[in-house]
């Protein structure tokens, strides 16, 4: 999953959780996921843009480094050179 709300910049503040869980995954990442989500609703209702680019990113794997963050890394090296 992968979204973006554009900014008055060209730095970017990426946010990232990872979609999948284990037996407690209300917790683990329920509520990362569920708060990277207010995150983007917040900054989408907004009447104006925020300062940076944003990047919401949710990823598989869990906590080990996975395909999709690995990928995400080799594929979006502009984006990750500007964050902030």
């Amino acid at each position: 999953m992968l979204a973006t709300i554009p900014g008055a910049t060209d730095e970017w503040v990426v946010v990232i959780a990872h979609l999948d869980g284990y037996f407690d995954s209300a917790n683990d990442n329920g509520a990362g996921l569920a708060s990277m989500l207010a995150l983007a609703r917040y900054f989408v209702d907004r009447a104006e843009n925020p300062q940076r680019n944003m990047l919401f990113v949710g990823t598989s794997g869990h906590h080990e480094f996975s395909d999709g963050a690995d990928a995400f890394i080799r594929e979006h090296a502009d984006v990750l050179g500007k964050s902030v």
